[in-house]
């Protein structure tokens, strides 16, 4: 035999025993592993409150479309929902088994069920804006317009306060919503939060409404709008007429001023809110404003004790 030939023969007999070892080793190792995970079968009793999930699917028919998604997020984020599936379904079958049993959704538009199945699965990569990363998507304004209309119908509270908070106008920043829509959408959602900026912002506006802005605002706000700007204008151009001089609006940016606000501390701004108050919450002789906006066009409620706290508490600053 050659000296090659003897070595591997030896290189053989060494893979032969190595081999030999490993699996006895792989059995060995098997065989704890099995025993160990039966004991840890044995032994399991409880499932974790946040991370055992139900994945059953469930089939919604919105328009003429139907979407087949996870149970769990609507039975999470929403009191509708939840109460909604945790009805027994009796002698029928559960509804949102079958596309014949899909559960419908009057009103709600296959573009609002798109941003709320967005907005779900992608949550944590939704950014506002376009970044420089090719990953990122977009949320639009009108996504957003949509989680605010479809999360306040069916109670999902949390994307309803997210929505309120990214379309909020704003006198002192970039504002997603022009200030018109801003006090359609308030009105119609229950956001009575934008309406003093909103009416503020298009009381300064150096443009009158235009009739299409007119007819989504209705007769009551267009009129008392058309009431703050007259009041409004009129002093300042009394102040220009007696030799006094008008402070200059201090803007972020150029731009449309239903988009693009004014500093909080801007004296004309001050003016204006002050103008807004009086003809939107007239002063009663308690010195109370007498009303509030509330849900529906030209609705008004009186004041809780808190929102006349707050207004007072904005005028002063």
């Amino acid at each position: 035999m050659s000296s090659l030939e003897r070595c591997l023969t030896l290189a053989s007999k060494m893979v032969s025993t190595y081999d030999r070892s490993v699996s006895l080793q792989a059995s060995s190792s098997s065989s704890i592993t099995m025993a160990a995970a039966q004991t840890q079968y044995e032994a399991a009793n409880q499932q974790h409150p946040e991370f055992y999930f139900d994945d059953e699917t469930i089939i919604f028919l919105v328009e003429d479309c139907y979407f087949k998604v996870h149970r769990y997020f609507f039975q999470r984020d929403s009191e509708v929902f939840r109460a909604m599936f945790s009805c027994p379904p009796g002698d029928k079958e559960p509804e949102g088994r079958t596309k014949e049993t899909a559960i419908l959704l009057p009103g709600v538009t296959k573009f609002e069920m798109t941003a709320l199945l967005r907005f779900f699965y992608n949550g944590p990569f939704l950014r506002m804006y376009e970044s420089y990363n090719s990953w990122s998507l977009k949320i639009t304004t009108g996504e957003w317009a949509a989680l605010l209309s479809i999360s306040t119908r069916f109670a999902f509270d949390k994307i309803r306060a997210r929505a309120i908070s990214v379309l909020a106008p704003s006198s002192h920043t970039f504002n997603l919503l022009d200030s018109v829509d801003a006090i359609v959408l308030a009105l119609k959602h229950d956001v009575p939060q934008w309406l003093e900026t909103a009416y503020v912002l298009l009381t300064l506006r150096d443009e009158p409404l235009d009739d299409a802005e007119a007819a989504k605002l209705g007769l009551a706000t267009t009129v008392r709008l058309a009431r703050a700007r007259e009041r409004f204008w009129r002093a300042e151009a009394a102040a220009v007429a007696s030799g006094g001089r008008l402070e200059e609006d201090v803007r972020l940016s150029a731009g449309p001023f239903s988009r693009w606000g004014m500093r909080a501390n801007c004296p004309r701004r001050a003016r204006a809110t002050r103008v807004v108050h009086d003809v939107f919450w007239p002063t009663s002789e308690d010195g109370h404003a007498a009303c509030a906006p509330r849900v529906g066009h030209d609705v008004f409620r009186p004041l809780s004790e808190d929102e006349h706290a707050a207004r007072a508490s904005s005028i002063a600053s």
